[in-house]
């Protein structure tokens, strides 16, 4: 991955900063493949989401354009169960 930083979140950790932040998602799904989802907060609000993409390099592409627009910085990598 190009542009921001990466910090991957553990199952107990959340964001340093938990009001403005970017987070991919990697949703598992039972039975079904993964999909992968963007979240943008900014004072606590989400002002984008994005997704469900099929493909990580889709889902990193839209993180990239997100990390730039709203000048946020690092990008949270989390797993989620569905």
């Amino acid at each position: 991955m190009t542009g921001p930083g990466l910090h991957i979140l553990m199952p107990d950790e959340v964001p340093e900063d938990q009001s403005n932040n970017i987070t991919l998602a990697e949703v598992v799904q039972p039975e079904r493949a993964l999909e992968f989802m963007v979240t943008v907060l900014i004072d606590g609000t989400a002002v984008a989401v994005s997704g469900p993409f099929a493909s990580i390099e889709e889902a990193v592409d839209q993180t990239n354009d997100l990390s730039k627009h709203y000048q946020l910085e690092p990008v949270y990598v989390r797993r989620e169960q569905a």
